[in-house]
């Protein structure tokens, strides 16, 4: 088929039950341009790959289908497989929408990319969807934004109201010059959302067209984590690692947020693990570590510090001693549950602190931990002031932006990540 305008990605593992209303909602599209479908089966076992066939004997002008022999998800390379995907691409934009979810508007295609032919300054379009939850049945709509608006890159990369549905991505076809570095961590709509930003202006658009499938038998989301620790470890400790690579890339322009994205991951896995004994996640950790071919020590054991930090008894992390013992008044930001405990560990390792430090609005009891407490105010004035603060990372933005504006105090982060 000559003249492609929009190539669509799919990629497929034991999705028989759904993949079927996924081929539906690319052949229901009602467009005035042509477009090609390019389907990737990562070596199914059921009988996925069977109706993929069956489609492509209907439409085989269309469907372009790449057969693996052996998964490659579980061998670490789907980005290999991504990326040649990426390389067969003729259309001049690229949807994308995985096996289990589905396109639910005949005009879909067609509205996202007259918007895009008429804004060439974007890179990216996305719109709002539907969720279907699999663990009580619910549907709802995703609302990632409360209307149609242009996305900034703080909120593009923190997701406060959640990720941009995957299946509403339509992005220009440059994305397949991104580094090789982009699809290492394992997967691939966080990375191409990172890229465009990068490149243009992202676009979401407050209509549902789309729906995606939560929670469902066979979903990575749906893991048993008693039994999938390490994949789970394993998994963001590969997007902190992007994080890390992807502030490089961009000459640190966004650097803040993407030190908040790395905290919001270990938050995320600690409130997943927070049932296991300190002992078993430690051992899950070392295990990573010794098999650890790829470069991802340093984040898991940034992910074991924070673990033991909030879970163990005297453990403070070395690079959060070598932050306090330097010659210099220490306060603890904080007189919350991570407050105290930071407090704790200083007076069981022998760590002297002044007091307490919150925000000038905050209601407090004048003494905490048997220690003084201080509104920021009080103590902006003195020098050698360094603050250690110990709040829930929901917390971190808005006490950032207040220390920052005080720029003889220095300041970390209770993790020093």
């Amino acid at each position: 088929m000559k003249d492609i305008l929009v190539s669509i990605l799919c990629i497929a593992y034991n999705q028989e039950k759904y993949i079927r209303d996924t081929l539906n909602g690319f052949l229901s599209q009602i467009v005035d341009f042509n477009y090609e479908i390019i389907i990737h089966d990562d070596a199914s076992t059921d009988k996925t790959l069977e109706i993929i066939r069956e489609y492509e004997k209907m439409k085989p002008d269309i469907f372009h289908v790449i057969e693996e022999k052996e998964n490659q998800y579980s061998k670490g390379l789907l980005s290999n497989a991504i990326m040649n995907m990426l390389t067969m691409c003729q259309g001049k934009y690229i949807s994308f929408c995985e096996g289990d979810d589905f396109w639910i508007d005949q005009h879909k295609l067609q509205l996202q990319i007259d918007w895009m032919e008429k804004n060439p300054d974007y890179y990216l379009m996305a719109h709002n969807a539907l969720m279907i939850n699999y663990t009580d049945n619910s549907l709802h709509t995703i609302n990632p934004y409360k209307e149609s608006q242009t996305i900034t890159p703080e909120e593009l990369i923190m997701q406060y109201n959640g990720n941009l549905p995957t299946a509403s991505l339509v992005f220009k076809a440059d994305v397949k010059n991104m580094p090789s570095f982009f699809l290492e961590c394992g997967v691939g709509d966080i990375p191409m959302q990172f890229y465009c930003m990068g490149k243009g202006k992202i676009y979401y658009c407050d209509r549902v067209m789309s729906v995606y499938r939560y929670n469902h038998q066979g979903s990575w989301c749906n893991l048993n984590l008693s039994t999938n620790i390490n994949k789970l470890i394993a998994h963001y400790a590969r997007m902190m690692r992007f994080c890390d690579q992807y502030d490089v890339y961009s000459g640190r322009k966004f650097s803040c947020y993407l030190f908040d994205l790395k905290l919001k991951y270990l938050f995320t896995i600690i409130s997943k693990c927070n049932s296991f004994p300190v002992e078993l996640l430690k051992r899950e950790i070392d295990q990573l570590i010794d098999c650890d071919n790829i470069n991802l020590k340093e984040y898991y054991s940034k992910i074991s510090d924070l673990y033991l930090q909030l879970n163990k008894k005297d453990f403070i992390s070395e690079a959060l001693k070598e932050k306090v013992q330097k010659d210099r008044k220490i306060y603890i930001w904080g007189t919350g549950q991570y407050g105290m405990t930071l407090a704790q560990k200083f007076n069981a390792n022998g760590i002297d602190y002044e007091g307490f430090v919150v925000s000038d609005d905050f209601n407090f009891e004048t003494e905490f931990q048997k220690k003084k407490v201080n509104k920021i105010s009080e103590i902006s004035c003195k020098e050698n002031i360094f603050i250690v603060v110990a709040v829930n990372v929901e917390l971190w933005k808005n006490i950032r932006k207040k220390i920052e504006k005080l720029e003889t105090i220095d300041y970390c982060y209770m993790l020093c990540i």
